[in-house]
C-alpha cells in the first residue's frame, strides 16, 4: 500500500505565492479606491467643477499669486529660496484654470468627463489584469496560458496608454510586455508539442 505524497513547496514556490498574496490585496485596495475617486472625480467635474477650483487654489495660495502679480520681484526670490514651492504653486494654478474654464464653459464638460472615463477604464482594467496575474501566483500558477494572455492583454493597454499620453517610454514598456506575452505563448505551445512527442 503506497501512499502518495504532495512535494513541499519549495522556499521560491512559498516567495512566489507569499507576493501574489500581497500583490492581490494592494491590487484590490487600488481597485476599490481607484473606482470610488474616479466616481468622485467625474461627478464632481459633471455637476460642481468650482469645486475643484477650490481644492486646487485655496485662499492662501490665491493671495500669493496675487501678491506676486503686483510684486514679481518677490515670485523671482522666492524661486531663489524655495523652487519647488513655485512649482507647486504653478501647478495648482494650471489645475485651478483647467477647472475654472469648465465653470466657465459647462458645454466642455461632457468631453472632459468622457475623456476621463476613459482613462480610468483603462487604467482600473490594468489594475484588474495585474491583479489576475498576482492571483495566479498566489495559487503557484507562474508559467501557464492564462498568464501569457493576460500578459500580452497588460501590453495592449499600456501601449494604448502610451499612445494617448504620447509617451514613448510607456509605448516601450508596452510593446515588450506584448513580446514577453507572445513569447511564453510560443514556449508553452512548444512545450506542448514536445511533451506530445515524448
Amino acid at each position: 500500500m503506497s501512499t502518495a505524497t504532495t512535494p513541499l513547496p519549495s522556499d521560491i514556490e512559498r516567495s512566489i505565492r507569499r507576493a501574489g498574496k500581497v500583490g492581490r490585496f494592494l491590487c484590490t485596495s487600488l481597485l476599490i479606491l481607484g473606482t470610488l475617486f474616479s466616481g468622485w472625480l467625474l461627478l464632481t467635474i459633471a455637476t460642481h467643477p468650482e469645486a475643484l477650483v477650490k481644492m486646487n487654489l485655496n485662499a492662501e495660495r490665491s493671495a500669493q499669486i496675487a501678491e506676486f502679480k503686483q510684486a514679481p520681484a518677490k515670485l523671482v526670490a522666492l524661486f531663489e529660496a524655495k523652487p519647488a514651492e513655485v512649482l507647486t504653486l504653478a501647478n495648482a494654478q494650471k489645475e485651478a484654470n483647467q477647472y475654472q474654464d469648465l465653470v466657465d464653459h459647462p458645454e466642455k464638460r461632457g468631453g472632459t468627463v468622457a475623456v476621463i472615463a476613459l482613462l480610468a477604464v483603462l487604467v482600473l482594467g490594468f489594475i484588474w489584469l495585474v491583479r489576475q496575474l498576482f492571483a495566479a501566483f498566489a495559487e503557484g500558477q507562474v508559467i501557464t496560458p492564462d498568464n501569457a494572455r493576460v500578459l500580452k492583454r497588460v501590453g495592449l493597454i499600456t501601449l494604448i496608454c502610451g499612445i494617448l499620453g504620447f509617451n514613448l517610454g510607456v509605448v516601450i514598456a508596452g510593446l515588450l510586455n506584448l513580446v514577453l506575452g507572445w513569447s511564453l505563448q510560443q514556449a508553452l505551445a512548444l512545450k506542448a508539442e514536445q511533451d506530445l512527442v515524448i
